[in-house]
C-alpha cells in the first residue's frame, strides 16, 4: 500500500499471456487493477504547547528557583505516542553571592521525589545562623516525569520567615504550595498550607545606660588655658547579655582659653646724651622704650619715653675786654 494509514492505493497488473491472431479476439479489460487500502485514520502523537514565560526567580541573590508551565496543544490519538516530560519545570537563578554577614553549609542531599509518576519534584536545603534563627534556603528540581495518574501534591514546605521579635517571645510561619493538581480522578491535598510557631523565647538582652551628665565642675584657672571636668552615673546595668556603657564617666574639657591680660613694661632708662654745652648750661637727654606692649587687656605703659635735664651750668670764663 502506498500508505501506512490515512487512506493509500495498492495496484496489480497482469500480461498478456497469448496475443490475439488470425483474427481471434483482443482481450478484454486492463492490464492494472486498483484499489484503496490502509483507510485507518493515521495515529497523532501528543504535541506540547510552547513553555510559558519563567516565573520571577524566588531569591534576588545567592541561588533561588523560577518556573514555568507549558499545555498539551494536540492530545494523542488513534494509537500516537503521549506526550512526555513535566508540565512544570524549574531552573536556578540569581546565583551570585550575596553580601551577608553568614556562611551557607553544604548542599544537603536531594530528598526523594514527590510522587514515583507522572512529574514530581525532589528538593534540597542548606542553612546558616542570623540573628532571627536558623534560615534554610531550598532548590528544587523535577523528577519521574513520566506520565501517570496524579495526586494531589504539596510543594514542600519553605523556609521558617523571620522571627516577629529577636527576643522575649515572637512567632514565625512557614507556608507551602501546591505543586501538582489532582488529575485523572487523583486524590485532593489535605492539610494546611501554612504553620506557625513560637520562637526566640530567651529574654531580650538589657543594655548599659548611662544618666545624664552632671554638671560641669568650676575651671582651674581664668585665663591663660585651664580644665573642668563633670561625671555620670550609671542609670542601668548591662543584663541578659546586653551591652555594656561605652565610655567615660569622667569628661574632661579645656576652659579659660582666653589669653591672660599683659600689662605694658618699660625698658630702663639708657645713658644721658653729651651735654648740649660745656659751660653755661646745657640740656642731656636719656630715653627708654617698650619691652613688653600691653595686650588682651593689661595696662598701657605710663610716662614718656625721653627725659631731658640740664648740664654744664657753671659760668663760662669770660676774656678781659
Amino acid at each position: 500500500c502506498g500508505k501506512s494509514c490515512g487512506g493509500g492505493e495498492q495496484s496489480h497488473t497482469r500480461f498478456v499471456a497469448v496475443a490475439a491472431a488470425h483474427g481471434g479476439r483482443a482481450c478484454a479489460g486492463a492490464p492494472t487493477e486498483y484499489q484503496l487500502c490502509n483507510i485507518n485514520a493515521c495515529p497523532v502523537d501528543c504535541q506540547w504547547g510552547n513553555w510559558s514565560v519563567w516565573t520571577d526567580c524566588s531569591t534576588d541573590c545567592g541561588g533561588g528557583t523560577q518556573s514555568h508551565t507549558r499545555s498539551v496543544a494536540t492530545p494523542a490519538a488513534h494509537g500516537g505516542t503521549p506526550c512526555k516530560g513535566p508540565e512544570l519545570a524549574y531552573q536556578e537563578c540569581n546565583t551570585e553571592q550575596c553580601q551577608a554577614v553568614c556562611e551557607w553549609s553544604d548542599w544537603g542531599e536531594w530528598d526523594i521525589c514527590t510522587a514515583s509518576c507522572g512529574g514530581g519534584q525532589q528538593v534540597r536545603s542548606r542553612m546558616s545562623s542570623t540573628c532571627d534563627g536558623v534560615s534554610q534556603d531550598l532548590r528544587y528540581q523535577a523528577c519521574n516525569d513520566q506520565a501517570c495518574p496524579e495526586d494531589c501534591q504539596w510543594a514542600p514546605w519553605g523556609a521558617w520567615e523571620p522571627c516577629s521579635h529577636c527576643c522575649g517571645g515572637g512567632t514565625q510561619w512557614k507556608s507551602r504550595d501546591v505543586a501538582a493538581v489532582a488529575q485523572n480522578g487523583g486524590s485532593a491535598c489535605t492539610g494546611p498550607s501554612s504553620e506557625s510557631q513560637t520562637c526566640h523565647s530567651h529574654a531580650c538582652p538589657l543594655n548599659c545606660q548611662w544618666a545624664p551628665w552632671g554638671d560641669w565642675g568650676a575651671c582651674t584657672t581664668t585665663c591663660g588655658g585651664g580644665e573642668r571636668s563633670h561625671t555620670r552615673q550609671v542609670k542601668t546595668p548591662a543584663q541578659y547579655g546586653g551591652s555594656a556603657c561605652e565610655g567615660s564617666a569622667l569628661e574632661s574639657q579645656a576652659c579659660g582659653v582666653n589669653p591672660c591680660p599683659v600689662d605694658c613694661k618699660w625698658s630702663s632708662w639708657g645713658a644721658w646724651s653729651q651735654c648740649s654745652k660745656t659751660c653755661g648750661s646745657g640740656v642731656e637727654t636719656h630715653t627708654r622704650y617698650e619691652v613688653v606692649a600691653a595686650s588682651h587687656g593689661g595696662k598701657a605703659c605710663t610716662g614718656g619715653n625721653q627725659e631731658t635735664r640740664t648740664c654744664n651750668s657753671v659760668s663760662c670764663p669770660a676774656d678781659c675786654q
